[in-house]
């Protein structure tokens, strides 16, 4: 199950991060586009490429869909890139 109480966020969050920034970042897309695509408010794309929100499945389609690639996609294993670290906060 995806989502934790405290702690570090589960793996599969900072993947589907990691994931959704950099398919968004690779297609020239800004986050309002995706938003307005899949439906939300921008802070919640935000939100999802920070690692700092767990979407249900159906939502997590709705983004991978205005990205233009499936939800298993986004929940691969990540290999971030120099420019799809943050810096620490």
């Amino acid at each position: 199950m995806e989502g934790s109480l405290g702690g570090s966020p589960p793996v599969e969050i900072d993947d589907i991060a990691v994931n959704a920034r950099g398919f968004r970042r690779r297609r020239g897309l800004s986050q309002e586009q995706v938003a307005a695509a899949a439906g939300f408010d921008v802070s919640l794309i935000s939100s999802l490429e920070r690692g700092r929100t767990v979407l249900p499945s159906s939502s997590l389609e709705r983004v991978a869909e205005a990205l233009g690639v499936t939800a298993s996609a986004l929940r691969r294993p990540a290999r971030p890139g120099p420019s799809d670290v943050d810096a620490a906060s």
